[in-house]
């Protein structure tokens, strides 16, 4: 899993302080000037936290399929030698074990899987905006005041 990661130690500010920097990062290109440039950031960077914690909940779903199949495969393993093929008992409770896998690996591949690759696309998405437009920039501090004011962040 690859995440993009310039750029982020304003977010990460806001999410740690609360507040964005301010003060111009050496080299800085601009400054954004308007209380609307800097209501995009400002939004970006909400859109980033709240996607952030969307990431995080799905890899936490993802690594607990990733585990119970791990877990699976390893009684199957352990099961397999003292299966008893005369035993017809022993061997629909290993088909049940197997079915149980089937299922695990099934719902992982298209549920599991899928949302968690999606939860990082839109996440890095995100990244690359604010990295575009924001990465960089400081915020004047008078526009800033007024941005924060009437900011509203569609979801």
């Amino acid at each position: 899993m690859h995440l993009a990661v310039a750029g982020l130690c304003r977010i990460f500010a806001v999410l740690v302080g609360g507040l964005p920097l301010l003060a111009t990062p050496a080299g800085a290109e601009a400054v954004l000037a308007t209380p609307a440039e800097i209501a995009s950031c400002l939004c970006l960077e909400q859109g980033l936290a709240d996607s952030g914690g969307e990431l995080q909940r799905q890899k936490t779903v993802y690594e607990t399929a990733r585990a119970r199949l791990d877990r699976l495969a390893a009684e199957i393993e352990r099961q397999r030698p003292s299966v008893n093929s005369n035993d017809p008992v022993s061997v629909d409770s290993f088909k049940e074990l197997l079915a149980q896998r089937d299922a695990a690996q099934s719902r992982f591949a298209t549920d599991e899987t899928p949302a968690y690759s999606a939860a990082v696309a839109r996440y890095n998405d995100l990244v690359a905006t604010y990295n575009a437009n924001c990465q960089g920039k400081a915020y004047d501090p008078d526009a800033l005041a007024r941005a924060r004011q009437n900011l509203f962040c569609p979801r």
